[in-house]
């Protein structure tokens, strides 16, 4: 073996010796980039579920917070609704006590135990009836008494008044809640009809 075939057997050699050096290189080289684009998928996806994660936590958050806010709307709109028909209310007692006349105001003033009263107060309207009831007592006409009296004794330790719009006061906790399920109801059955 000369020179020349030893140089050509050698360079075969190399060749081959690099050809699979080069071959053992792309099979590493393949395996690592399908353990990369595996290992890539595996954090795409546990980073599509933290997104998911994340993004239902968010949309629970902000139903809870419309929820609470619609809820608090709503706890506004109520009181305010409240406030307008206890206003209506009080508007009725004029009327009420004008139609129930002296009627109305003796029911009001029987209720009242015997003492010796001696001022009376009521409502302008209800002077003389007062006076028919109570003649030993001053009687004081007073336009913020719609219908009813207050009574007073001398030293004025015992007072008591039956007025409507003390009675309407004392009773609204009471009517109040009625009245809104009341209304409750009637929405509710307008929407369905809607």
């Amino acid at each position: 073996m000369g020179h020349r075939e030893l140089e050509a057997a050698l360079r075969r050699e190399g060749e081959a010796k690099a050809r699979e050096i080069w071959q053992q290189v792309e099979a590493e080289a393949g395996k690592l980039r399908l353990e990369l684009e595996q290992q890539l998928k595996k954090e795409q996806q546990g980073l599509q579920r933290l997104i998911a994660i994340e993004t239902e936590g968010l949309l629970d958050a902000a139903r809870t917070t419309a929820q609470q806010q619609a809820q608090l709307r709503r706890l506004e709109a109520e009181q305010q609704l409240a406030k307008r028909l206890k206003t209506l209310a009080e508007g009725r007692l004029e009327e009420i006590s004008r139609t129930g006349g002296a009627s109305l105001f003796k029911q009001l003033a029987v209720e009242i135990p015997e003492h010796p009263w001696q001022l009376i107060k009521v409502h302008s309207r209800d002077q003389r009836a007062a006076q028919e009831l109570f003649p030993q007592a001053e009687i004081r006409p007073s336009e913020q008494i719609i219908g009813g009296l207050m009574v007073q004794d001398q030293q004025g330790k015992v007072m008591i008044i039956n007025t409507l719009e003390k009675r309407l006061a004392h009773l609204w906790g009471d009517l109040l809640p009625e009245l809104m399920i009341e209304l409750r109801k009637r929405v509710k059955t307008d929407e369905t009809a809607a």
